[in-house]
């Protein structure tokens, strides 16, 4: 876990399997929220649960939005898992990049906001 001391989380860019966070490289994949970065124990989208989202339900003022990454391309998400997330806050699926994208806007414009980020290998993003 890592907070970022009142500021705001910024997505800076990908690296093999992690993620340029602030002034950081985190590795592996994240849940990111406003101001809060958690690592997230999941490398693949089938690995995903509705647990895995069970803070989001915590969360206060509630979420704007769910951004969750799918890797290297955009994937769908298991029908049941969405419309479990669906009850917490509206869902958006995209692709790694463009999730990383979504969450700085939506941060940017101090909307509440989760991501949920699988890593991508330095090789998969060569294939986008």
């Amino acid at each position: 876990m890592n907070e970022a001391g009142g500021r705001a989380v910024i997505l800076r860019g990908m690296g093999n399997c992690g993620f340029f966070v602030n002034s950081d490289f985190v590795p592996g994949s994240i849940l990111a929220f406003n101001d809060l970065l958690l690592s997230w124990k999941v490398d693949a989208l089938e690995d995903i649960t509705p647990d895995h989202f069970a803070i989001a339900s915590a969360v206060d003022p509630p979420l704007d939005l769910i951004v969750i990454g799918t890797g290297a391309s955009t994937e769908p998400l298991d029908p049941g898992l969405l419309r479990e997330l669906r009850r917490i806050a509206p869902v958006e699926v995209s692709s790694t990049y463009h999730a990383c994208a979504t969450f700085n806007l939506m941060n940017a414009e101090e909307r509440n906001v989760m991501a949920a980020i699988l890593a991508v290998s330095e090789e998969d993003q060569e294939d986008e």
